[in-house]
């Protein structure tokens, strides 16, 4: 009877480590998969934060065109526009003319 119960021992440790290895073959690839779709939620959701982020700043912007005229005045200034009845100069630091200048 000890040599079946050594036998009967074996086969059941076998088929242990058999199903152990088997789940842990099925399971690893789902647990990265599950990891790698968790860091891309993270990061479309720290991108739509950013995204809403600069959602609130143009609406504010907007905001800011439809009531206040100084802010229209400036932002225009700002890209290069100036008033019907102004002059515009344009002024350079460009060393080589400050030299041709002094001289």
């Amino acid at each position: 009877m000890n040599y079946w119960s050594t036998v009967y021992r074996s086969a059941v440790i076998v088929a242990v480590v058999i199903v152990t290895i088997t789940t842990i073959r099925l399971f690893v690839p789902k647990i990265q998969q599950y990891r790698e779709s968790y860091r891309k939620r993270a990061e479309c959701q720290e991108e739509n934060r950013r995204i809403a982020e600069e959602a609130k700043q143009f609406r504010n912007k907007q905001e800011r065109f439809s009531s206040d005229p100084a802010f229209v005045e400036t932002t225009a200034r700002e890209m290069g526009m100036i008033k019907p009845n102004e002059v515009k100069f344009k002024s350079t630091n460009d060393e080589s003319t400050a030299e041709t200048r002094q001289e």
